[in-house]
């Protein structure tokens, strides 16, 4: 009975891996449709919103969190709880730093923030070119993926 409940228990093992393994290919599939429907769109970035991106999340003129791959994040300059003063020498407020950032819309195109670090003692310029928001959205894709394939590698090397 023995070598029988063994035998029972490595198979229920073996299901419940290749469950596993069938999830995070369905994952990996869904991430492959997901970058082809990119390409394939004519869209250069959301339908009702802004064609470029500095990657910046903003809580009122503080900065919440960079969006990785973004200029903001390449830069390696701003960091969350930075607060954005000026864009391109316009004083920046609650109401009017979303509307400043967007600027010109331009891929490209230059901005030039003066922002204070969150402990208030310095206060710096920093000039970044505007990103197309389909890159910045297909490169969070790609990353995604290279995470999921990453996992997947290391699940393979530990059977």
């Amino acid at each position: 009975m023995e070598p029988y409940t063994a035998m029972a228990s490595t198979t229920s093992y073996q299901v419940s891996k290749a469950k596993e393994r069938e999830r995070q290919l369905h994952r990996v599939e869904q991430l492959e449709k997901n970058i082809k429907l990119s390409k394939a769109s004519n869209v250069v970035g959301p339908i009702n919103g802004p064609a470029t991106t500095l990657g910046l999340v903003l809580d009122g003129t503080r900065i919440k969190f960079l969006v990785p791959g973004a200029p903001a994040y390449v830069e390696d300059t701003l960091e969350p709880s930075d607060q954005i003063l000026a864009v391109d020498g316009v004083r920046a407020t609650e109401e009017n730093v979303q509307k400043l950032l967007v600027g010109s819309d331009v891929i490209g195109s230059s901005v030039r923030l003066t922002a204070k670090k969150a402990d208030g003692n310095h206060q710096f310029d920093i000039s970044l070119r505007r990103q197309s928001t389909a890159f910045i959205n297909t490169f969070q894709i790609y990353a995604e993926l290279l995470e999921q394939l990453i996992s997947i590698s290391k699940r393979d090397k530990d059977t």
